[in-house]
């Protein structure tokens, strides 16, 4: 065996979880190969918004969400890919979302968030892009990134093998997990700790633990628009009343049940399809637009096209874009626990099991501190 056949630490999948992981323990002066079975990473880490959205996590990670937003901008930077300080803005198309974004915000910053709210009349002057109807303010988050997610994970690798000396093998399926031995294509490599970040790997290489662990399959659908025209700018991240109710931000807020009670009549068909409408402007010009989430163990394989007019439709009701002229349509799947944000699972000693799923951007980067530290490295 050979000394390119030996590791401090394999990370399974080169999605953004797994080069999060393999990031920070290169940084800990570890030796780092990183398997993915496909050709590039082609899973929900490029099929996202490219939000790194801290406002959205529970309030007891967005020490590690933070953490990692601090990442992003340090390796954006260093790596040389697009990033924008962008922030958020949750508009409020009624009166009970107004009300709990004024409720949120009279506790905002002694709990850590950077916001503001803003009424109508502000955000119609500041974003002469926004639709009136039955506007009545918006929040304002401050501490969102936006990044092109394609870009990012096309750009990581290299700078990782480059800067760190982290070694990737693509194509590269791994088969069997029996530490220090890890088989993959055929080929046995020596390490003293494994990662496991895909969700595809662990159902395979430990199936009895996949299935006692209580993860599902989230298929999402997502669009995003050619370029806008006339230099068009999104100044912020535009998000949707629905999302009120989907993140869980404002679950202390005793106007909420008012406000998930109207949604619930008005917003039912949408609801239904777990659909909350965001957009987001990438470093193209490009609008990326969703989503909705089927939750199943097999999620249906073909994408309904009345879900994405109900995006379409809502977005518009929202916003007024130069061009809607779609580029790209596309699903995501992605493993999610029924409740936990982020499962870490051990299926045997020295090996760790990750899903972050749905939030994978935000909090990946500062959640690989926790798994290093878990594996006491």
């Amino acid at each position: 065996m050979t000394a390119r056949q030996q590791a401090d630490v394999a990370i399974i999948g080169a999605g953004m979880a797994g080069l999060a992981h393999a990031l920070e323990a290169a940084k800990r002066g570890l030796k780092v190969v990183v398997f993915e079975r496909h050709p590039q990473a082609v899973g929900s880490s490029v099929r996202n918004f490219g939000m790194i959205f801290p406002f959205g996590v529970p309030h007891e990670l967005r020490e590690i969400a933070l953490r990692g937003r601090a990442i992003w901008l340090e390796v954006a930077q260093q790596a040389g890919f697009w990033v924008k300080e962008a922030g958020a803005i949750l508009l409020a198309h009624s009166p009970h979302a107004w009300a709990v974004f004024n409720e949120f915000q009279e506790g905002a910053l002694q709990a850590g968030y950077d916001t503001d709210v803003l009424d109508a009349p502000t955000l119609l002057a500041r974003y002469p892009y926004l639709n009136s109807h039955d506007l009545h303010g918006g929040l304002w988050t401050r501490q969102e990134l936006t990044v092109d997610p394609r870009e990012a994970i096309a750009t990581l690798p290299a700078f990782l093998a480059e800067r760190y000396g982290v070694v990737f093998h693509y194509s590269t399926p791994v088969t069997h997990i029996d530490l220090p031995n890890v088989t993959a294509n055929g080929k046995t490599w020596q390490v003293g700790h494994v990662v496991v970040c895909s969700g595809t790997e662990f159902e395979l290489l430990y199936p009895d633990d996949f299935k006692r662990s209580g993860l599902f399959r989230t298929k999402l659908q997502m669009m995003r628009t050619v370029a806008q025209p006339h230099d068009f700018t999104l100044e912020q991240m535009m998000v949707g009343t629905l999302s009120a109710v989907h993140y869980p931000t404002f679950t202390h807020c005793a106007g909420l049940p008012a406000l998930r009670a109207e949604l619930a009549e008005r917003y039912q068909p949408l609801i239904e399809r777990g659909i909350h409408v965001m957009a987001v402007q990438n470093g193209r010009g490009e609008i990326v637009l969703g989503d909705s989430h089927d939750n199943a163990w097999f999620p249906d394989p073909f994408n309904d096209p009345e879900t994405n007019r109900m995006i379409l439709a809502y977005l518009q009701s929202m916003l007024s874009l130069p061009t809607y002229q779609m580029a790209q349509e596309w699903e995501g799947i992605y493993s999610k626990h029924p409740e936990r944000v982020i499962y870490l699972h051990t299926p045997a000693e020295r090996v760790r099991m990750l899903s972050v799923g749905g939030l994978g951007m935000t909090l990946s980067f500062g959640q690989a501190t926790e798994t290093l530290n878990d594996l006491g490295l």
